[in-house]
């Protein structure tokens, strides 16, 4: 992802994060950049610390949230957290 489509993603999800009623468009423009993390998932440990609440409480059925751990090009999101990512 180019700078210019990152910066306009964060402003969308900045405006969905802070709106009273999300606007059904940014929800839709955010679509190709969501996945399902299941509960299974969410149970191990560093899982949840990883993640920043959108719409929701974080971890809950149905909640949005933005991963801020690890990412692979090929795999997708990391799901196995090292110390280090915990550290600023």
């Amino acid at each position: 992802m180019d700078p210019e489509e990152r910066s306009e993603i964060d402003e969308i999800v900045d405006r969905v994060r802070t709106a009273l009623r999300p606007d059904i468009g940014d929800l839709r423009t955010l679509q190709p950049y969501l996945t399902t993390v299941y509960r299974s998932v969410l149970s191990k440990p560093g899982v949840l610390a990883q993640m920043a609440p959108i719409l929701g409480d974080l971890g809950a059925r149905g909640s949005l949230a933005e991963w801020r751990g690890g990412y692979d090009p090929a795999t997708g999101i990391t799901l196995d957290p090292q110390t280090e990512e915990f550290v600023c």
